[in-house]
């Protein structure tokens, strides 16, 4: 039986069902608590480098970080979902609305990018991402090895 802990490094929580189902319903339900456990830690790690962050806001380097209001917001709907109040109707409307919604903020980040800067700055932001995804394949592996 695959182990839980291979799906943390999937971003999304449909990849992890799609991952996960060829292993059986149990699979599935110990991979998505693993997921959204994590997701949930997403809280108080944003609140503590949001307080870092404000302390250090003399320094000149540094740019005032204002509240996550989206972590309240996914709170409250997971909260309301607990407690049934959602049909299943009304999440795939919500959900295909917060697509649309999605959409409608890449497009709009991408009216913010001029190709020049792209390209005179784009190798920096390719080895960081780079850097970031060997970093999270690593570790995924070792959790996966040492959790096994």
């Amino acid at each position: 039986m695959a182990h839980f802990s291979q799906f943390y490094t999937l971003h999304e929580i449909a990849h992890v069902i799609a991952t996960s189902t060829p292993f059986g319903q149990e699979v599935v339900e110990a991979a998505l608590i693993a997921k959204l456990s994590r997701v949930l830690m997403l809280v108080p790690i944003a609140f503590i480098v949001g307080l870092f962050f404000n302390k250090n806001k003399e320094t000149p380097h540094c740019t005032t970080i204002t509240f996550p209001w989206f972590i309240i917001r996914f709170l409250i709907m997971s909260i309301l979902n607990t407690l049934g109040l959602f049909t299943e109707e009304t999440k795939s409307y919500l959900q295909a609305i917060a697509y649309l919604l999605i959409s409608i903020a890449m497009g709009v980040l991408g009216l913010q990018v001029r190709i020049e800067t792209l390209i005179k700055n784009g190798k920096s932001a390719f080895f960081a991402c780079l850097f970031g995804s060997l970093v999270l394949a690593v570790s995924g592996f070792f959790i996966v090895f040492w959790t096994h």
